[in-house]
């Protein structure tokens, strides 16, 4: 049987790589056209002096058809040998560029697309190449080592490619010194670096291509030395840099890779996951993988390898695994928040949040977890607690300061440790008000007042004379809707609530109503509506007054016409008054403006007339003698209104003593005051 033929499909990369080499030596090999002499016998002169450049194998074309005249000029002294200083001082072409005079293609080999080497375009050919008899074929000076010349730790000039083959971590090819498995060792390339195939091609020669689904971009585009330096490096896998300082070479970079794939480690959070295990701890090796983004596992179930998945309600993006929704996975405001506000209206449209006019001030201001959690509750709606006791946690004067609590005005809080609670609150805030986020009426309530109240209270605006404020649907102006230590929710007591709308006419009088006194204004008014003027109780204001004072105005059968005419306030006024017995202005002045008595005298013309002012009364010690010291200014028994006695003469013995024996028991009070 014959032999099997041997598989060479292997060295069809290599062969690619040599052909090119193969045709620079046959190049180097040909006869330069610009050389015709043969070696002369002068070189024997110089062969005196420098007999060991004849010694090896290869030899420069040049010297064997021209001798040592074709690069050199004879520079012999009349009497010695040749005494040129330098080399380069006795080449035919100055500068160290006679190479260029036979090989001038070598160094315009760069067009088109192709790339001279450098040493070529400076015309540094003895950098690589020996002009005697090298050791090394096309006159190479050290072989497969010469590139380090140049490109080594060590070499000088210093370039910015510094290559180390004996250094830990270095490129296999490159430590075996075999540089022309990678780069092409000629004058020119027609790719970049002399590669001898672009990248990633050359990286695929010996590594493997990765081809799951998801492809690192820079892999995925054959950007190969984004990551890894193709020499060597003290990272491994010739990394440019180790770790979480390898990737952020281009994710800490906006402009370098997409805005979403930016990484901002100074942002007020930072995924602990970065902190403790870097990239790793969530991202596969950095080629290629199953998931999006180079996951470990999809986001959905990635998350949960460190966080608890949620068993309760939970929100529909947690439950859909749509954690980056909401969440950066790197870094971010608060939590890991993509938005410090507002990060909610990117699901949630803030037209079906608040469609009406009244916001609640969270949902306005971006709060929203002021109310909701953000994965799970055991609440509806996934609020934070149930809704009597969540309004609470702001609304409650004693509730802990948060942010939340603390942005609610003063106005806005309860003191629920008042002694009176509206009872609406037993069956939660929604009995009054929207708990959603927005609403038609004014604090969210679910109806305008006094509507509102009517729903529980009967209505006080059906009455011929209804309280101004209760008429406006201004119930909240007396009463506090929630808590109050006044009962019936009263802010404030006595007449100071009255006084908050009306006028204080009680403060700074001489004489005032024992009930306004006492802040009993509800004993005569009443504070909604009333069928009679004034709010008052009884049908009229004299019987307001009578339903205290009957017993004092109807003790006579004989009634005073201005009590039946004008009424009780046609003297007193009902709160308070400059004058005794809430009177406008004294007695006499004040029976005056009805009776003619401008004098001041009154009875009899004996003497001047009778004194109705100025000095005391007998019969009430400390008060001043006037019409009410003989009349009672309601009712009598007198026809003209006597306190005592049923006539004229009888009225005067009530201070003068027993004057018709009818009653010897009066004495004489004007004679006795006197004598004192």
């Amino acid at each position: 049987m014959a032999d099997p033929i041997p598989d060479l499909s292997h060295l069809t990369h290599l062969a690619s790589r040599w052909r090119p080499l193969v045709a620079a030596l046959v190049a180097a090999l040909l006869p330069a056209p610009a050389l015709a002499q043969k070696a002369s016998s002068s070189d024997e002169g110089c062969l005196g002096c420098h007999a060991g450049l004849a010694q090896r194998s290869a030899e420069h074309r040049s010297y064997s058809t021209g001798g040592c005249s074709s690069c050199h000029q004879p520079d012999r002294g009349a009497e010695g040998p040749c005494k040129g200083a330098a080399k380069h001082w006795t080449t035919v072409v100055g500068d160290g560029k006679a190479c260029l005079s036979c090989h001038a293609s070598a160094q315009s080999a760069g067009g088109g697309e192709r790339t001279v080497h450098s040493a070529v375009r400076l015309g540094q050919c003895l950098g690589c190449h020996s002009p005697h008899r090298p050791k090394g074929e096309t006159l190479l000076a050290k072989g497969a080592a010469l590139c380090l010349r140049c490109h080594g730790v060590n070499s000088k000039p210093k370039l910015k490619l510094a290559v180390d083959p004996q250094a830990k971590g270095t490129h296999a090819p490159v430590e075996g010194g075999d540089c022309q498995d990678c780069h092409f060792q000629t004058h020119s390339s027609a790719s970049p670096m002399h590669l001898t195939e672009p990248v990633p091609g050359l990286c695929m020669g010996c590594h493997d291509k990765k081809l799951q689904e998801t492809r690192h971009p820079p892999e995925a585009k054959g950007e190969c030395l984004s990551c890894h330096d193709a020499h060597g490096s003290s990272h491994p896998k010739l990394l440019k840099e180790e770790g979480d300082a390898l990737c952020l070479r281009c994710h800490a970079q906006p402009g370098k890779v997409p805005a979403r794939a930016v990484i901002d480690l100074k942002k007020p959070a930072v995924h602990a996951a970065i902190e403790s295990g870097g990239c790793a701890t969530c991202h596969q090796p950095p080629h290629a993988g199953t998931a999006v983004k180079l996951l470990l596992k999809p986001a959905s179930q990635l998350c949960f390898d460190c966080h608890d998945k949620p068993t309760e309600a939970t929100h529909a993006a947690v439950r859909q695994g749509k954690c980056f929704v909401c969440h950066d996975p790197h870094s971010g405001e608060g939590p890991l928040l993509r938005q410090a506000k507002l990060s909610c209206v990117r699901c949630h449209s803030p037209e079906s949040l608040v469609p009406r006019k009244v916001r609640h001030a969270p949902v306005t201001e971006g709060r929203c977890t002021s109310c909701h959690f953000g994965h799970k509750s055991k609440e509806k709606a996934l609020l934070v607690e149930a809704p009597g006791a969540l309004c609470l946690k702001c609304h409650d004067k004693k509730s802990p300061e948060s942010p939340a609590a603390a942005a609610v005005g003063g106005p806005f809080r309860l003191d629920l440790a008042k002694a009176n609670v509206h009872p609406a609150l037993d069956g939660g805030c929604d009995a009054c008000h929207v708990t959603t986020h927005s609403g038609d009426q004014k604090r969210l309530l679910t109806k305008a007042p006094p509507e509102l109240c009517y729903d529980c209270h009967d209505r006080k605006d059906a009455t011929p004379f209804v309280h101004t404020a209760v008429k406006q649907g201004q119930c909240t102006v007396c009463h506090d809707p929630h808590t109050a230590d006044q009962p019936a929710l009263a802010r404030d007591s006595g007449a100071a609530l009255c006084f908050r709308c009306h006028a204080d006419d009680l403060t700074g009088r001489n004489s005032t109503h024992a009930p306004a006194a006492q802040g009993k204004c509800l004993a005569c008014h009443d504070p909604h509506g009333s069928a009679n003027k004034g709010n008052l109780r009884q049908g009229s204001g004299d019987a307001v007054c009578l339903s205290c004072h009957a017993q004092a105005v109807d003790a006579g059968k004989n009634k005073h016409p201005a009590v039946e005419i004008k009424g009780c306030t046609g003297c007193h006024d009902p709160h308070g008054a400059g004058g005794a017995t809430l009177l406008s202005t004294t007695v006499p002045k004040l029976c005056g403006e009805c009776h003619d008595q401008q004098d001041g005298l009154h009875v009899s013309t004996i003497g001047g007339g009778h004194r109705i002012s100025g000095v005391p009364d007998p019969r009430r010690p400390g008060k001043e003698l006037s019409c009410a010291s003989c009349h009672n200014p309601h009712s009598s028994d007198s026809p003209k209104l006597f306190r005592f006695g049923a006539d004229t003469m009888e009225s005067c013995d009530g201070c003068h003593g027993d004057t018709t024996g009818k009653h010897p028991e009066l004495k004489d009070l004007v004679h006795k005051n006197r004598e004192r």
